[in-house]
């Protein structure tokens, strides 16, 4: 994240403000505390560590002495270590379970009884429940969705998993921040109205795409639509980390080097023959045609990065390599994992041109102004791209044919300094967006409270 963004913050945060309505002032308290739903740090998907490591950033930034833990469906609680801007950050996982066990204490069905029982009859014994006693002390409830699985686009029982917490908090009467996401598609009556009840219930609903919020604002009734808006991806205020492998390290010198991220979801779809995701290309003939043209045409070394750590797209990648390797040896490179999210950020850094099939890996080169190309397979692209200016980069792979596909790169490889420049101009703001979405919640929640204890 660009320096200027972080101070920015830092003087943003030392001039105390007080908003008077109606002659009420009420005051924030000094430390609040926040609970983050649908976030995991153990997800082997970077972009998901991306974006919970992005929530816990924008909150520090803005409260450098809040509390914050994550509830998150996971067999153990756990905790994770982070530095964010020089402070040495504890977060703590409270983990709650989705089993045909529910009368274990953190089920999430056995918790959703016991706030009913709590909200219907006033029993307040049950707050006993050390998972529901941690909700309960909470000043806010910020929910990530892992991005874009607020949706039945995966099916209704993801759905389902995904929305119970967030009933949970609204149970217990939490004002739930909706962090900028990817929301919908609902397309059965049942998620849509279930949907259309969390977002009613929800204080405040960002969205990292604007061209979905009439969209979204059409779920709700006249005197809620205001609550929804645009923001960036939580990704963009990310820190990128030293990371150097001998493996790839060759592929820096006189040539230009390009980052190649290959989805291992969509690579076994194309194999597969499924095709779940409506693309009119072969995406396994694009991505082989993709790396030569860069190569042969453009002069370049390609480096392929895998950004889920699991099998996935490593998997891809290293199908790939082997089957190219013999004709581009010494020009054609794959990153081996484990790295985390913020390591292969300072890799992609290094990278003049950048194309991607992962958002996440798309947004860590957009973040740090290296042109990229996405290689779209949904709607998600699009608003990211166009929200740092540069929406003509997304190669939409429902609607293209490899002969465009091809057409698209090399205009936009060879426009890459003007890419590069509208980043450096757009990114800034980007991050300093991100940045202020949670410094204003006590605004945005109570327009009368005023911020108090951040002199």
């Amino acid at each position: 994240m660009h320096p200027s963004v972080i101070e920015s913050a830092d003087a943003h945060r030392s001039h105390g403000d007080t908003c008077k309505e109606h002659h009420h002032t009420c005051q924030l308290k000094a430390s609040p505390s926040f609970c983050l739903l649908g976030a995991d740090y153990e997800n082997p998907n970077l972009g998901v560590r991306a974006l919970t490591l992005g929530a816990i950033t924008a909150v520090y930034a803005a409260y450098p002495t809040a509390s914050l833990y994550m509830l998150e469906y996971h067999r153990h609680s756990n905790e994770y270590h982070f530095d964010i801007a020089g402070m040495s950050v504890t977060t703590r996982m409270q983990n709650i379970r989705y089993s045909k066990k529910p009368w274990t204490p953190n089920h999430i069905a056995h918790l959703i009884v016991l706030a009913l029982i709590r909200r219907i009859f006033g029993i307040h014994s049950v707050s006993k429940n050390p998972w529901l006693r941690s909700l309960i002390a909470t000043d806010y409830v910020l929910s990530l969705n892992a991005g874009d699985s607020f949706s039945d686009i995966y099916g209704l029982g993801n759905f389902i998993y995904v929305a119970l917490p967030q009933v949970l908090a609204i149970l217990l009467g939490k004002p739930i921040v909706q962090l900028p996401q990817t929301l919908g598609p609902f397309n059965s009556f049942a998620s849509r109205h279930v949907a259309a009840f969390i977002l009613r219930h929800s204080a405040k609903i960002f969205l990292r795409g604007e061209e979905l919020v009439e969209e979204i604002r059409s779920l709700l009734p006249p005197s809620h639509r205001h609550k929804v808006c645009f923001c960036n991806d939580l990704a963009f205020v990310i820190h990128a980390k030293p990371f150097s492998r001998p493996d790839v390290e060759s592929a820096f010198g006189s040539r230009p080097v390009i980052g190649f991220n290959v989805s291992g979801l969509i690579y076994s779809s194309a194999c597969s023959g499924s095709n779940r995701f409506g693309l009119i290309l072969d995406y396994r003939e694009l991505v082989e045609r993709s790396i030569a043209f860069f190569i042969d045409n453009a002069g370049a070394n390609v480096i392929l990065v895998p950004h889920f750590v699991g099998d996935g797209d490593f998997a891809a990648c290293l199908e790939i390599y082997r089957g190219m390797e013999k004709a581009y040896r010494g020009r054609l490179f794959i990153a081996r994992p484990s790295y985390d999210e913020g390591e292969i950020k300072s890799l992609i850094a290094r990278c003049d041109f950048f194309v991607g099939a992962r958002m996440h890996a798309c947004i860590g080169a957009l973040s740090q102004c290296v042109p990229a190309v996405a290689m779209a397979y949904s709607m998600k692209f699009i608003g990211v791209f166009s929200s740092v200016g540069v929406d003509g980069a997304v190669l939409d792979l429902r609607d293209t044919s490899l002969d465009q596909a091809i057409d698209l790169l090399r205009t936009q490889f060879e426009s890459r300094a003007v890419l590069k420049s509208t980043l450096l101009e757009r990114v800034p703001r980007a991050q300093r967006m991100v940045l202020e979405i949670v410094k204003g919640l006590d605004q945005l929640i109570n327009p009368n409270a005023s911020r108090v204890g951040r002199q």
